[in-house]
């Protein structure tokens, strides 16, 4: 019995270190303090409808930032980006002003846009990755509860 605890509680912990990702929390924060707005903006610029895990970047700003080389977590990829968007001149929601001038008013720049957003700079319509990103250590636990299930399953009780 002990043994299929441990099993257990080892792919339990696999699962939870593969589990969707949340938002970066960093990134409002460090938006602000790139483009000198009075405060961060809404998670829902960059995630549809505020839901902020792995795969719901996918507002057109959101997209075109990820076209521009943002990678979660990475303040410089997310510098880069807004540069990207400011040299570019994205419109996210084709209203005559740039997303950037957008934000340092303190506007969503995907308000009002269709969801897919005008066609620019190749594949809009792209969506993040839904898999699961633990890395190694997670499918090491993974293996590890299945490996460990498997030999607790071969074995034969020891009263037969």
């Amino acid at each position: 019995m002990r043994n299929r605890l441990i099993a257990l509680l080892t792919l339990v912990a696999g699962l939870l270190v593969c589990a969707n990702a949340a938002a970066t929390p960093n990134f409002p924060p460090a938006m602000a303090q790139i483009l000198s707005t009075p405060g961060p903006p809404a998670c829902s610029i960059c995630h549809v409808g505020g839901v902020t895990q792995r795969g719901t970047v996918n507002t057109p700003f959101g997209v075109a930032m990820r076209q521009r080389g943002l990678v979660a977590y990475d303040e410089g990829s997310l510098r880069g980006a807004l540069d990207q968007m400011q040299r570019d001149g994205v419109d996210s929601n084709a209203n005559g002003v740039t997303d950037i001038e957008e934000l340092k008013a303190g506007r969503d720049p995907s308000a009002g846009a269709s969801s897919m957003g005008p066609p620019q700079y190749g594949c809009v319509g792209s969506v993040a990755r839904d898999a699961p990103d633990g890395g190694p250590i997670g499918l090491l636990g993974l293996a590890a509860g299945a490996a460990a299930l498997r030999c607790r399953s071969r074995r034969k009780p020891a009263n037969q």
